[in-house]
C-alpha cells in the first residue's frame, strides 16, 4: 500500500487484530503508520437531540436473506482537529452489527485541498478546494478535539451547518438511558437488577504517534486518533448496553438504538 493514503478501508475488530496499524493519509513515506488500537467534555449549551434516519426503504431482493425486516441506518460520526493550516478528519462507524465502532475513513486537508491518494483521484470534484472537501466530508456529527484551532471547514460551511457534538450532553443522555432501562426492568419484575453495563465518558486514548508527517499534520492526527479511540470505546459501550436492553425489555424497540448523540445548539 502506498504511504500516501487518504482513506482507510473499513476494518472489523478481527481484521484490526490481524493488522493493528493503518497508514496515515498524506504521509511522506510508506513507513508512516499509526496504531489501530482503541474528550474532554464540551461545555453544554442547549444541546439538540439528533435523530438518524430510522429505516431505509430496501426492497426484499436487496436485503440479505438472513436479515428479515427493515434495515436500520446508523450514521457514522467524525472526529476533527485543525492545527495551523492542516485539518485531520477521522470517521468512526456506529453500526453495532458492522464494526462496533471501528474506523472507516481518514483524510488530511490543507489550503491546497485533500492530501494523499484522494488528492490524485480525478473522480473527486473539488479535491483541490479545502472548502469544497469540507462540505463533502463534514456531513455527519463532528467531535472536535481540544487541540483544534481555527475553521475546520475553510469557509465551506456556515456556523449553523456544522453539526458539532455536545460531548457532555451526549454522555448525560447515555447515562439517563441506562438508568431508565434499569428502572423500567426493576419496576416490571419487582426486584433489583445488575449487569446493565456502563457507558463510560469519552476520553482521549493515547496510542503510537504517527510517522512521516510534518509538525502540524502530526499534531492534528495524534489529537484526532486519541479522541477517535475514545469515541470508538463509547460506541462499543453503548452497543453492549443496547444488547442487554433488547434481551430484558421485550416491549422496547427490537433493534439497537443509535448512539445518543446530542449537538451543540
Amino acid at each position: 500500500m502506498s504511504g500516501a493514503v487518504a482513506k482507510i478501508e473499513a476494518m472489523s475488530p478481527a481484521s484490526e487484530a490481524q493488522n493493528p496499524s493503518a497508514e496515515v493519509p498524506g504521509a511522506k513515506n510508506s513507513g508512516a503508520e499509526v496504531s489501530g488500537a482503541e474528550t474532554a467534555s464540551t461545555e453544554s449549551s442547549s444541546a439538540v437531540a439528533l435523530t438518524p434516519t430510522p429505516t431505509l426503504a430496501v426492497v426484499p431482493s436487496d436485503r440479505p436473506e438472513d436479515t428479515p425486516g427493515p434495515i436500520t441506518y446508523y450514521p457514522p460520526v467524525l472526529v476533527a482537529c485543525r492545527v495551523g493550516e492542516t485539518t485531520a478528519i477521522w470517521q468512526v462507524e456506529t453500526d453495532p452489527e458492522l464494526t462496533r465502532g471501528d474506523f472507516s475513513g481518514a483524510w488530511l486537508l490543507d489550503p491546497d485541498g485533500v492530501k494523499g491518494f484522494a488528492g490524485e483521484a480525478e473522480w473527486i470534484e473539488g479535491r483541490e478546494d479545502p472548502a469544497a472537501m469540507a462540505r463533502l466530508l463534514l456531513v455527519h456529527p463532528v467531535f472536535l478535539t481540544e487541540d483544534s484551532e481555527g475553521d475546520i471547514t475553510y469557509g465551506g460551511l456556515a456556523e449553523g451547518e456544522l453539526h458539532l457534538v455536545d460531548v457532555a450532553a451526549s454522555q448525560e443522555a447515555a447515562e439517563a438511558a441506562v438508568a431508565a432501562a434499569k428502572a423500567e426492568f426493576e419496576e416490571a419484575n419487582g426486584k433489583k437488577s445488575t449487569g446493565w453495563g456502563e457507558v463510560r465518558p469519552i476520553e482521549p486514548v493515547e496510542g503510537h504517534p504517527p510517522q512521516g508527517l510534518d509538525e502540524d499534520a502530526e499534531k492534528a492526527v495524534t489529537s484526532v486518533l486519541a479522541l477517535a479511540r475514545g469515541v470508538r470505546t463509547w460506541n462499543r459501550d453503548w452497543a453492549a448496553f443496547e444488547a442487554v436492553r433488547k434481551r430484558r425489555l421485550k416491549n422496547e424497540p427490537d433493534q439497537p438504538r443509535w448512539v445518543p448523540i446530542r449537538l451543540q445548539g
